[in-house]
């Protein structure tokens, strides 16, 4: 009877590699062009993105913003430039909104701007109140209606010669309606294309990392979104730059990386939704699609079975790399934890770091390796908890070479300080005996020590 049962198990799965070998013959069918926007594949996503683009109008400011939060999802939680907004924070106002249409801002006959405010929106201004990185988080008094949250994704995987898209609303695009009102509608966003150059620490933005391109932006354009071709958010619009050499004027349009905002809105405890890219699947069209329906009725419960244990199977290999990659961590930090608390004498004289306050506060741990801080589990082998104020994904790092420590700033939103001295980003610093680093602010400080 087994014998009957494994040779009937065995035709089924005869009968299933034949019908999948059908499907691997049937052309794709084109991609569908998107409803919406005319468009096909994933330039349909970054039209798509133009759901969560805003105007922003902050006193006499005018500027662009996008909305965060979970992703497709309607929220009150809003990006922007911090130029934007900085006329009325430092002074104390309480006017800054969110343009709703084109009706919420018009121009009368006497060259008056006028705020219709039942089309608008008021804010209050929410995280990041300082000149550089320049960016602001603002909520809105409710939930802003028809405008989406989109994916957040880190400039680390901005590459050079990659196309983005710039959204917003350009100021000089308000001409094309003779300067009656500013536009504001969905269908109003205005989209620029262009190629990644480089990420890099712009010195005159106070060593801010960005994203160059070539993609243009203006006034206006200023915290309106920098996304992918898959709509994901990589950089915030913010400063067009010249540069000028023997005569010659060279332009670069510059987004400061998306980064900072992902660090702020873990400091405030706001979720935020990142891009997750898809595998790349085959489309066998329509076709397979009814094939795989027959395949199903024809070989019935067996091949069913077949098909859940794959899944499980895949399932089971996920759960076992993610608990792989947990167990790497806690080890890491074991390690450290071993020989910071070993007794005298058991382990050779080297450097070390004492913790004087905050998480780490009165603990030590050797430095007989590379060091890398911050809350990403994924980028760091000495991890803050997530939502640390202040503490960034991958915020520095520390290397003992040639018996010397050094230390180096990863571009951490809110800087590491050295002996009361903040840190250039991405340059090493030696390190002596004595000295006190913290990140971000004194609540959560080290000292280098030495074991004896």
């Amino acid at each position: 009877m087994e014998l009957t049962k494994r040779k009937k198990y065995s035709c089924k799965a005869l009968f299933l590699c034949m019908l999948l070998s059908l499907i691997l013959l049937i052309p794709a069918a084109p991609a569908s062009a998107d409803k919406k926007s005319g468009s096909k594949g994933n330039e349909s996503k970054a039209y798509e993105a133009r759901n969560g683009v805003v105007r922003i109008l902050s006193g006499n400011g005018i500027g662009s913003g996008f909305a965060v939060g979970k992703v497709g999802k309607e929220t009150d939680i809003f990006v922007t430039n911090w130029h934007v907004i900085q006329d009325q924070y430092e002074s104390g106002g309480d006017d800054t909104y969110i343009l709703l249409d084109d009706q919420a801002l018009t121009v009368n006959a006497l060259g008056q701007v006028q705020l219709d405010q039942s089309h608008a929106v008021h804010c209050k201004i929410l995280g990041n109140p300082v000149q550089y990185p320049d960016f602001a988080i603002l909520q809105a008094d409710e939930v802003v209606k028809d405008r989406v949250a989109l994916p957040l994704w880190s400039a680390d995987n901005a590459k050079p010669t990659e196309n983005v898209i710039a959204l917003g609303f350009p100021a000089t695009a308000d001409a094309l309606n003779g300067m009656k009102y500013y536009y504001a509608d969905v269908d109003s966003v205005n989209t620029t294309k262009g190629t990644i150059n480089r990420v890099t620490e712009v010195a005159d933005f106070d060593n801010t990392r960005c994203i160059v391109h070539d993609a243009e932006i203006n006034h206006g354009n200023s915290g309106g979104p920098l996304v992918t071709e898959d709509g994901a958010v990589i950089g915030i619009n913010t400063y067009g730059i010249k540069l000028q050499d023997e005569g010659l004027e060279s332009t670069f349009n510059s987004s400061v990386c998306i980064d900072y905002v992902m660090d702020e809105l873990d400091r405030l405890g706001i979720s935020s939704d990142t891009y997750k890219p898809s595998k790349k699947k085959n489309s066998s069209g329509g076709g397979a699609a009814i094939i795989i329906v027959l395949l199903l009725a024809a070989v019935g419960g067996g091949a069913a079975f077949f098909f859940v244990k794959k899944q499980k199977a895949r399932d089971e290999q996920q759960e076992a790399e993610i608990a792989r990659m947990k167990a790497e961590v806690e080890e890491a930090m074991k390690k450290l934890e071993v020989k910071a608390n070993a007794p005298e004498g058991s382990h050779k004289k080297g450097f070390r770091i004492q913790g004087v306050n905050g998480i780490y506060g009165g603990k030590r741990y050797a430095l007989d390796r590379e060091v890398i801080m911050g809350t990403d589990p994924s980028k760091c082998n000495f991890i803050f908890p997530k939502g640390t104020a202040g503490i960034s994904r991958k915020h520095l790092q520390l290397v003992v070479q040639d018996k010397e420590v050094y230390m180096q700033d990863l571009g951490s939103t809110y800087g590491t300080f050295c002996n009361y001295q903040k840190l250039t980003p991405n340059q090493w610093i030696q390190l002596h005996v004595g000295d006190v680093f913290w990140l971000a602010d004194e609540n959560q400080s080290f000292v280098i020590d030495i074991s004896r």
